[in-house]
């Protein structure tokens, strides 16, 4: 399952939602886990960013706040 921290914007391209879709199956297969996309459009990038015309994400593992440990 994908999972968006509270304030990302996702205004993205086609190309980066299919990107997604892909990482979240993987990080399924190998770890049992999901991804967590932490900035899309919005936060500050630098100047000429990909985030700002919608062709990239920042990602994370899910994290298992129980075991305080990475679920990858």
């Amino acid at each position: 399952m994908i999972r968006l921290n509270h304030d990302v914007r996702l205004g993205v391209s086609p190309e980066v939602v299919l990107a997604l879709l892909v990482a979240d199956g993987v990080f399924a297969d190998v770890a049992h886990t999901g991804v967590v996309v932490t900035s899309g459009t919005e936060g500050v990038h630098r100047p000429g960013s990909f985030h700002y015309k919608g062709q990239a994400v920042d990602l994370r593992v899910l994290v298992d706040v129980a075991e305080g440990v990475a679920v990858l």
